[in-house]
């Protein structure tokens, strides 16, 4: 799984360099044309790969290692809106910049515009860019905090989340990750995010997932957490490098009403 998403990362990077959406496919297909593509890649890494890894992989041909991603692949640049942004951008989003001059990046990434499918590739190769951008801060003394948000995290490749989570907080990164209920989550995925977050909120659950989210934040009664209202939650925070014992705490409903106020339990 990791060699594949491995691959279609930057089978992804060697594409978008073809212009027309005919020798994107060909750079699919074409060993030839690929070699082309890579002579010209200004990216050392990813012309590494190809010159040197790629021509290695234990395959009876070579291109049977891309084929089915390349299938897929041909997919997700068929799509306007992705190809636009990632093989003929205006002009290329540039992650480091945004993140040392406070810029906000707002991204679009609704299934039902995109498809799921498609919306998971674009969201794992722009986790994977701001993952790049920020270890890229190791040059700088003094980095600017910059903050990632991330609504329904589950639908985005795994492997993008668990690269970032260990090592982002050193280079100034922090981020916030969202979704529903716990059986949306793979197993290595939570266990990342619950070894590496130092905040947690916790809004309404269900029943099946009380106890084990009871057990993360210190509570005895699970039932504290099937029976909050609207906009109430139990958070235990990290503050000065200690998590604190859990509170309740409102936050304001959608249009700037409801409370704001919470109090330790």
């Amino acid at each position: 799984m990791v060699e594949t998403f491995h691959l279609t990362i930057l089978l992804i990077r060697i594409v978008s360099t073809a212009p027309s959406h005919n020798q994107q496919r060909g750079a699919c297909a074409s060993l030839t044309f690929q070699r082309q593509v890579v002579q010209e890649l200004s990216d050392e890494q990813v012309r590494g790969f190809w010159e040197q890894e790629y021509t290695a992989l234990r395959y009876k041909n070579a291109t049977d290692a891309v084929a089915p991603i390349a299938n897929k692949l041909g997919a997700f640049l068929a799509h306007p809106l992705v190809r636009q942004a990632v093989c003929e951008p205006t002009e290329p989003i540039r992650f480091r910049r945004i993140m040392d001059e406070g810029q906000a990046l707002i991204v679009n990434l609704a299934a039902g515009r995109l498809g799921a499918d498609t919306a998971n590739v674009l969201g794992g190769l722009i986790l994977s860019g701001i993952a790049n951008a920020a270890l890229s801060r190791a040059d700088s003394t003094t980095r600017r905090p910059f903050f990632v948000y991330v609504d329904e995290f589950h639908s985005f490749s795994s492997g993008s989340l668990m690269a970032m989570l260990p090592q982002l907080r050193k280079y100034g990164i922090g981020i916030t990750l969202a979704h529903q209920y716990l059986e949306q989550v793979e197993r290595p995925l939570l266990a990342a995010v619950l070894g590496n977050v130092g905040s947690l909120m916790v809004f309404r659950v269900g029943a099946a997932d009380a106890p084990f989210l009871a057990n993360q934040m210190a509570i005895d009664n699970p039932r504290n957490l099937t029976g909050l209202a609207n906009y109430e939650c139990y958070a235990r925070v990290m503050v000065d490098g200690v998590r604190t014992d859990a509170f309740t705490a409102f936050v304001h409903a959608p249009g700037g009403g409801g409370q704001q106020a919470g109090a330790a339990n």
